[in-house]
């Protein structure tokens, strides 16, 4: 067999392999949404009967990942076209299934400087606090004081109409209306 006979072979072999990968990943899917099979063979246990799958069927694939991982992807892709874009790279697969970066810088550490910025911010920031707090105190001892103001004040009102009315009888006393 010469070069571009073997190259043949490999080509052939890498499209079975991945068209194989795919039905065999389906017909375990199948397997376990299957609620029968999965009773009377597994006693209704699905990670039991993953087990089993990935045991007996998948042992040259769970090196790179487990059944449950190939069952993401098929979830994710159950289209066999979907597969053959990916030219049925399972790990390419898997890794798209991985939520986008939300845009945020990757870790790094902070140097000196910017930790002597950030102490010195958190200083400014506590101050500002503090005097907040104390303020929003005063604030409350005012509204009390205010309060026990009001209390005050309407207790004197009411003493004050009660003499005016007792000062209106004394006056209807002295001066009674005339009526016809």
């Amino acid at each position: 067999m010469d070069a571009t006979q073997k190259i043949v072979r490999l080509k052939t072999l890498v499209a079975s392999a991945g068209e194989n990968y795919y039905e065999r990943i389906s017909l375990a899917a199948e397997l376990l949404a299957d609620r029968h099979w999965l009773e009377t063979e597994h006693r209704g246990n699905d990670i039991e009967a993953a087990q089993a799958l990935e045991d007996e069927y998948f042992h040259d694939l769970c090196g790179v990942m487990g059944l449950w991982g190939l069952l993401q992807i098929y979830r994710r892709y159950p289209n066999q076209s979907d597969w053959k874009k990916f030219k049925y790279n399972l790990r390419k697969m898997y890794e798209s299934l991985k939520p986008e970066p939300s845009g945020r810088e990757p870790y790094r550490r902070a140097t000196v400087a910017e930790l002597d910025a950030a102490r010195g911010q958190a200083k400014a920031l506590e101050a500002t606090l503090k005097h907040e707090q104390k303020k929003v105190v005063e604030a409350v001892s005012e509204v009390e004081a205010l309060r026990q103001k009001v209390v005050k004040l309407q207790r004197e009102n009411e003493r004050l109409k009660g003499r005016i009315e007792e000062l209106e009888r004394i006056i209807d006393v002295f001066n009674p209306k005339k009526t016809a």
